[in-house]
């Protein structure tokens, strides 16, 4: 048998928790330079088991689903969702079965119709701006993003509502799946007051879909008509927990992309952006044919991606790197490693455009994941592509932005994803 993969000394309790709590990604990358493909991260009394490099990413696209399980990691949120089948804690039949059915609602086509109302909603969240204001920019996108999916994919906004959607969202994520919260958080008053206000608007959102108040939308429609393996008609719970999904959906992920890539766009100032934005507000159903704004989509999601790392647990042993890893060990599978290797990013702490226009230095496969990889790769990666470039054309199209703090470089904070920090602002220089 192999030897198990070396452990990287941490302090007693905390391990390497600090190191990780900042920039987790370059650290995971220094570790990978020291200690080879796969490595055990001692945080908080747990310890993880990572794999980086492109031959784990490689493996985690064609193997991952043999070796590799998400019940143990996700089957919590399911539980606190009150859903039986639950999309993310599903692997296996269980899980293509399910993508199958939800995949149309979260495709590229079901946002596309919505891009000229995507960029109303834009002018609706920033009509209060007045040159000089400073805007915390993470706080920002994420209420504008929620409204932006709660309205394409579900037909309906959250509203008032968005504060406990967070509540809700925040603890759970910090309990169930970062564990860096005890449980008793999910008995706090606070939480327990926004989970029934969650669950009831979502309760009122499919109520609405099936006597035809809302206006169908292919996500409600494909999700009222799915089956469980069986081909029985799915619980109630599952509805509501399919309801829930795209709320929660990008109010971290893309709300976070959102940020990196307007920091990107502003300390490096491209024409060839400034110009695809104007082309998009003007014809948002061109947004292929833009390849600069395309360019700085890519270029912000290889230096700051939001989903660096693929959490898992280990369903067998097996071996990887010539180490053994036991059955039950947590995984992280840094699949965004690779984003910072010079190997296949030459001088890859620089912000270059013309990595994706002219060398097309993301083809090689396996080495630019933002989404993941495998059967469990983000099944809104298209919709979430196309929701970033609209967005960002239309603040950059409307108007004139700079950063608060021009020459400091960009802090990535890890909790509860890689984000910039609620300090993180912009200054409002006037409206074009």
């Amino acid at each position: 048998m192999a030897d198990a993969p070396p452990v990287v000394p941490g302090l007693p309790i905390l391990g390497a928790a600090l190191r990780m709590r900042h920039d987790p990604l370059r650290y995971f990358l220094s570790l990978y330079r020291q200690y080879g493909p796969v490595f055990v991260v001692p945080a908080l009394q747990r310890r993880f088991v990572v794999m980086a490099g492109l031959d784990a990413n490689l493996f985690l696209a064609k193997q991952g689903e043999e070796y590799l399980g998400s019940e143990r990691l996700f089957g919590g949120m399911a539980t606190e969702l009150g859903a039986r089948d639950f999309l993310v804690a599903l692997d296996g039949p269980a899980h293509r079965h399910f993508r199958r059915q939800a995949r149309r609602g979260y495709s590229k086509a079901a946002i596309e119709p919505h891009l000229g109302r995507m960029v109303e909603l834009v002018e609706r969240h920033t009509a209060c701006w007045q040159p000089g204001d400073v805007v915390p920019v993470l706080p920002f996108f994420q209420r504008l993003v929620t409204d932006q999916l709660g309205e394409a994919i579900m037909g309906r906004p959250p509203g008032p509502l968005f504060d406990d959607i967070w509540t809700f969202m925040n603890v759970m994520m910090n309990v169930l799946i970062m564990k860096t919260r005890p449980r008793w958080f999910l008995r706090l008053p606070r939480y327990r007051r926004a989970k029934q206000r969650v669950f009831e608007f979502a309760e009122e959102v499919l109520e609405q879909h099936r006597t035809g108040a809302l206006p169908p939308t292919p996500l409600m429609e494909d999700l009222l008509a799915m089956t469980d393996v069986e081909g029985n008609p799915v619980p109630e719970g599952d509805l509501r927990a399919g309801v829930i999904g795209p709320y929660l959906a990008g109010m971290d992920t893309v709300a976070a992309t959102l940020a990196f890539m307007i920091y990107g766009v502003l300390r490096y100032p491209h024409e060839g952006v400034r110009a695809d934005a104007a082309r998009a507000v003007a014809a948002p159903g061109e947004l292929k044919e833009l390849v600069f704004l395309k360019a700085a989509t890519t270029e912000c999601m290889r230096l700051w991606p939001v989903a660096a790392f693929t959490p898992r647990t280990a369903t067998r042993d097996f071996e990887f790197g010539g180490r053994h890893i036991a059955e039950g060990s947590d995984m992280l599978i840094g699949q965004c490693v690779t984003h910072l290797m010079e190997e296949y990013f030459p001088d890859p702490d620089r912000y270059d455009l013309d990595r994706h226009v002219v060398r097309k230095e993301t083809k090689r496969t396996g080495i630019y994941a933002p989404f993941s990889l495998g059967a469990h790769a983000c099944l809104g990666a298209g919709l979430a592509e196309v929701q970033l470039m609209i967005t960002m054309a239309a603040l950059i199209d409307r108007f004139e932005l700079e950063l608060v703090k021009p020459d400091q470089p960009m802090r990535v904070h890890s909790t509860p994803i890689p984000n910039p920090g609620k300090d993180f602002s912009i200054r409002v220089v006037r409206r074009r």
